[in-house]
């Protein structure tokens, strides 16, 4: 498929049905994505939990640090320690890291 068919799949969350997590973990892992989505998409993906789905720990915080949702430090920081369940909840961590307002609550 063409890149614009990808990017239709992933925004829509179709992607699942149509492909196996192997496969759409080679593609976040392959910088394919920055082709097929922008930084704005990929974190809509972040806030509505379907890139939890796919992606690891080390892996969101690489793609959190590139979209400059926070800057790599924070990011590491604040996912490194056990302490995140106890600042805000899953889906109010997910709607700071849509908002890209995280970077303001926190430092290194």
């Amino acid at each position: 498929m063409d890149d614009r068919e990808m990017k239709h799949l992933l925004t829509s969350g179709m992607l699942e049905n149509t492909m196996g997590e192997r496969e759409i973990k080679h593609i976040l892992t392959t910088a394919m994505l920055d082709n097929i989505m922008v930084h704005e998409e990929l974190i809509n993906l972040s806030a509505t939990g379907m890139v939890d789905n796919i992606i690891d720990e080390g892996e969101l915080r690489y793609f959190s640090a590139t979209d400059n949702i926070m800057d790599e430090g924070e990011i590491k920081h604040f996912l490194s320690t056990g302490m995140v369940d106890n600042i805000v909840g899953e889906g109010e961590l997910k709607q700071l890291l849509a908002n890209g307002i995280v970077e303001n609550i926190m430092d290194d």
